[in-house]
């Protein structure tokens, strides 16, 4: 498994567009094979934060998203929003702690 997190930082006055393109590519990510799981979160101090965190079965199947017109599509689109360039990281769950 992969865990995908993904930090978009946005403009304010494009935050209200930003969310919603963001909650209308959400079940179609949530539907894409290989995703077990999506949530966006914003910051409680910073709103204008806003985190992705995706799990995937694998390597392949975060590609084909990533590859997909469904995502190249929305990021298009949403990049321009941007107050800064997004940062993302790819993370092996292997440690777990009870």
């Amino acid at each position: 498994m992969i865990v995908r997190v993904v930090e978009l930082k946005f403009e304010e006055e494009h935050l209200h567009l930003a969310l919603e393109k963001l909650e209308n590519i959400a079940p179609k990510v949530r539907s894409m094979e290989g995703c077990n799981f999506l949530e966006i979160s914003s910051g409680l101090k910073d709103k204008a934060t806003i985190l992705t965190y995706s799990h995937w079965t694998g390597t392949e199947a975060l590609n084909a998203y990533r590859n997909s017109e469904t995502f190249i599509t929305f990021w298009r689109d949403i990049k321009k929003h941007f107050s800064d360039p997004a940062r993302a990281w790819s993370l092996d769950p292997h440690v777990r702690i009870p």
